[in-house]
């Protein structure tokens, strides 16, 4: 139950360190701020394939290859539904808090991608705990220590979309706690039922990366298009993912 704890911490801590560090960095350029987004795009398309998709259908037999393409597309469906529940609520609750956050764009691709974030986060915390469950420490730690890396930044991209919205920044910090907190979660959920989380985790994996693959292509590159430009969004896509498999390949 210690090292439960200890990689629980470990990986959801990460997170939420990216987003103290995230707290302290001026958001007061567009065209940066845009840059800076899609390169957080190009890291989580990269991350996406890489962590979450690919080893999955490799690693599946035919029936199971199949099923995490049904759940690739389940998880875009899943964004596209919530996309259409803010409209919905703007429609009928123009004065709740979150419906008129829905009629600002900037903030609806926000909340969309955070919302995808988190989803994203629920899975990798399940990867951490499985190894743990079954008693190979040696495994957890490897994995966990993976995931970490790559959550100090995923910590720190959840603060620019919001800030740009016009959230302040003690509220866009809370957010990206939320998202480190979402991870421990799925952490302990590993450690207490081991045998079915590796018997679903493939497919979690598939419909988490469903998610950030929807919110990616629709919202967050089209975002970063219109305070960046394309020819910026372009390239700041590319470094992220190169960033990314570099951290995936000797990290």
């Amino acid at each position: 139950m210690l090292n439960a704890c200890l990689i629980a911490v470990f990986v959801g801590g990460a997170t939420i360190l990216g987003g103290v560090i995230g707290y302290f960095v001026k958001y007061n350029n567009e065209k940066i701020d845009g840059a800076v987004f899609a390169f957080a795009a190009g890291v989580m398309l990269a991350a996406t394939f890489a962590e979450l998709i690919l080893p999955e259908t490799d690693a599946a037999d035919a029936a199971g290859f199949f099923i995490c393409l049904f759940c690739i597309v389940l998880g875009g469906v899943l964004i596209h539904m919530l996309q259409k529940l803010l409209l919905l609520m703007q429609k009928k609750n123009p004065g709740w808090r979150l419906a008129s956050a829905a009629s600002r764009p900037e903030l609806k691709g926000a909340l969309l991608f955070i919302a995808a974030l988190a989803i994203h986060n629920l899975p990798e915390g399940i990867a951490a705990g499985v190894g743990l469950g079954t008693g190979d420490l040696s495994k957890a730690l490897t994995v966990a220590a993976g995931i970490a890396l790559q959550n100090v930044p995923e910590g720190m991209i959840v603060l620019p979309p919001l800030i740009h919205a016009g959230v302040s920044r003690r509220k866009a910090l809370l957010v990206s706690v939320f998202t480190g907190l979402i991870e421990i979660i799925g952490t302990f959920l590993a450690y207490f039922a081991s045998t079915l989380s590796k018997t679903i985790l493939p497919f979690v994996l598939c419909f988490a990366g469903g998610t950030m693959l929807y919110i990616i292509c629709t919202d967050v590159i089209d975002d970063a298009e219109q305070m960046a430009g394309k020819e910026l969004t372009g390239y700041a896509v590319l470094a992220g993912c190169c960033v990314m498999l570099i951290m995936e390949r000797y990290i």
